[in-house]
């Protein structure tokens, strides 16, 4: 166990890489397995229980972004799309309305539309930074912004969702679309 004593004392449990007779060990599933026992020891000493990572909705910044943010005082793309996303999610908007305030902050919302009108994704782009909505964390997919307040209604919100669609396309290179659902003859 390795102890850090900063402004948040706390312990890093290390495990080994091999067994008893020398033999490595699998590292399948590792980080969930790991997780667990980690959750189990929290709880048997009474212990701050820490969230799952699959239960955590923003992704946290790597060490290379906080650096840079105690170094230069400035949030990396995906630090600062979350929190542009997080503000235009504010008050249970509708789709169109979170657009609109992300285009206000200077972010540009992409979604991904099936032929049907089906929305099966998002991605955000603020100059030349793009990022899909899962890679500023579980809490910003398409299917997450909703379940977390953000009100979609085809036929209310469709007009917005393809003029934002169309907008981030024209005279930029889009972003690959989806892959195509499989159809076997």
């Amino acid at each position: 166990v390795i102890q850090h004593r900063d402004v948040a004392p706390h312990v890093h449990p290390r495990g080994q890489d091999v067994d008893v007779r020398g033999n490595v060990v699998s590292d399948w599933k590792c980080k969930e397995r790991a997780e667990t026992v980690l959750r189990e020891i929290e709880k048997e000493h009474g212990l701050e229980r820490v969230t799952p990572s699959r239960e955590v909705l923003r992704a946290a910044p790597s060490r290379g972004e906080l650096e840079r943010f105690n170094r230069t005082g400035e949030l990396s793309a995906k630090m600062a799309l979350q929190g542009h996303v997080e503000t235009a999610l504010r008050e249970s908007p509708t789709a169109t309305e979170f657009i609109e305030r992300l285009q206000l902050s200077g972010v540009e919302a992409i979604p991904y539309v099936q032929k049907s009108g089906r929305v099966t994704g998002i991605s955000f782009r603020k100059g030349k930074e793009l990022m899909k909505g899962s890679d500023l964390g579980r809490g910003y997919s398409w299917n997450a912004l909703q379940e977390r307040g953000l009100s979609y209604d085809e036929q209310r919100d469709r007009p917005a969702v393809e003029a934002a669609r169309e907008s981030a396309s024209l005279g930029r290179e889009a972003p690959a679309p989806p892959a195509p659902e499989r159809t076997f003859a």
